[in-house]
């Protein structure tokens, strides 16, 4: 885990499962912060993939097939995101249990999908 955004997304998530509810404005920065990072993360991890791809084809017709697979796996995690980043300005506008419930399922989903891509486990 030498990755510094790795660190700062495992040490949100902790910081957002021990929050309470008197702290919910706090978890709710928190999490705006996990998906920043979590979205760091992956921008830098996707160009260095598809970037060794093209590197590693030995044809363009081979490039063009595994540019085309890696980019409809990367569409379900870039679907995330706006997902993430949705529940949580919902979460931060209604200040209710059920849109607090909603943000964090959303980002443990996001951060589920991006941590193993960038190299971190939760």
């Amino acid at each position: 885990m030498k990755n510094p955004v790795t660190r700062l997304l495992i040490l949100l998530v902790m910081m957002l499962a021990a929050c309470s509810h008197a702290s919910r404005k706090d978890t709710i920065g928190a999490a705006l912060l996990a998906a920043n990072a979590a979205r760091d993360g992956f921008v830098q991890y996707d160009a260095g993939q598809q970037e060794k791809i093209v590197a590693e084809a030995t044809s363009l017709d081979e490039g063009k097939a595994r540019l085309k697979e890696y980019r409809e796996k990367r569409a379900k995690v870039l679907a995330l995101f706006p997902v993430a980043y949705y529940t949580i300005a919902a979460a931060a506008q209604a200040n209710d249990d059920a849109s607090y419930a909603k943000m964090k399922t959303s980002l443990k989903a996001l951060l589920d999908a991006v941590m193993p891509l960038i190299g971190g486990v939760l």
